[in-house]
């Protein structure tokens, strides 16, 4: 039996096409960013890469469209994947402005919202949630965190996100690799010999 790679892609290709999503973006928004990739030589199986690129891409707008709004210098987005623990963690992590807890507070407030929570950032997977008044171009208002919750948790994994004043904001992803059998063999050889 050989593991056919129409079955299972190196993450690399998942990191090309948010190269290219990104690069339009910048063109739209007018923000430059450099990406940086590692990680790309993991292979996993195709249906999951295939439903990893959608929550991917809202995590880059996000990074992009709301961690730079107000930053001048350099701008960067680390995506990295790995395998640690029989999980495959994605993490999209950016060296811009952190996320405003104080106004997600407020808007918690504001709006009612039962929201429990310990970290007051969870807040911005929940559905149509925003601390922006107008929508933007590329990432919306809000709308699209909660999709990427669902999507991570239809594949058994989780999503997290840390934001610190001065480091930016980031985002992890885990999955499982036991549950979705998502890995593949790394070296394309002959299984069951």
């Amino acid at each position: 039996n050989y593991i056919s790679r129409y079955k299972a892609q190196e993450i690399e290709t998942l990191f090309k096409k948010l190269n290219k999503v990104a690069k339009y973006n910048m063109k739209t928004t007018g923000i430059n960013c450099e990406i940086i990739c590692n990680g790309g030589n993991i292979i996993i199986d195709k249906k999951i890469l295939n439903r990893l690129f959608v929550p991917m891409v809202q995590i880059v707008r996000n990074a992009l469209t709301h961690g730079f709004s107000n930053k001048s210098e350099e701008k960067r987005i680390f995506i990295n994947a790995a395998i640690e623990d029989k999980e495959l963690i994605i993490s999209v992590e950016n060296n811009g402005e952190e996320i405003n807890k104080e106004k997600i507070r407020k808007k918690i407030i504001e709006k009612k919202i039962n929201f429990e929570d310990e970290n007051i950032l969870n807040a911005i997977f929940l559905s149509g949630f925003s601390t922006k008044k107008d929508e933007d171009i590329i990432s919306g208002r809000g709308i699209g965190l909660d999709i990427v919750k669902s999507e991570i948790e239809k594949m058994q994994g989780s999503i997290s996100v840390h934001s610190e004043v001065g480091k930016g904001t980031l985002f992890r992803i885990s999955i499982p690799t036991k549950n979705n059998n998502i890995l593949r063999d790394m070296t394309w050889e002959v299984m069951n010999e």
